[in-house]
């Protein structure tokens, strides 16, 4: 018997299901024809074509044929979900290190017996050298710094002499 090693075939996530259409294109394409059909079907008169129904039919249709729409081989969807997580991350990102805040815990009524006690670290605490501050009054005087971010969204100070 002989045994051989089939390479695995390397696939897009994307399937093509209909010619050149995505699963996620289908579905974009054909959720105007229900989202049309229970209009028809639930709004005055009943099961009657109106007006204002075909109005509403191609205004909630329109966006979504838009978005199966690919450009460079990308989903307009896709693109517009990328636009809209970049627009709602937040605009500075500030790192505290734990233990640097001054806040006093709150206390809970609990009962003791159930709960372990807890190990408590020793803070390490800095000794500032005093030519240390000299220099950073000299530096804040003469305003001789700037305030740099960097890609992760933290803050960085770059003194110049």
């Amino acid at each position: 018997m002989i045994i051989s090693v089939v390479p695995a075939q390397v696939t897009s996530i994307e399937d093509k299901i209909a010619g050149n259409l995505t699963f996620s294109q289908i579905v974009l394409l054909i959720l105007p024809v229900f989202v049309s059909t229970g209009l028809i079907i639930f709004l005055p008169p009943v099961v009657k074509l109106a007006a204002y129904k075909v109005i509403l039919i191609i205004i909630l249709g329109i966006p979504p044929l838009v978005m199966a729409v690919r450009i460079n081989g990308e989903l307009v969807l896709a693109r517009l979900l990328v636009l809209f997580s970049y627009y709602r991350r937040p605009k500075l990102y500030l790192s505290t290190i734990a233990g640097d805040c001054n806040c006093t815990p709150v206390k809970l009524a609990v009962d003791n017996s159930t709960v372990p006690t807890k190990i408590h670290k020793q803070q390490n605490k800095t000794v500032i050298d005093p030519s240390e501050v000299k220099l950073v009054e000299d530096c804040l005087g003469q305003r001789n710094f700037y305030f740099v971010t960097d890609k992760d969204g933290r803050i960085n100070v770059v003194v110049y002499q």
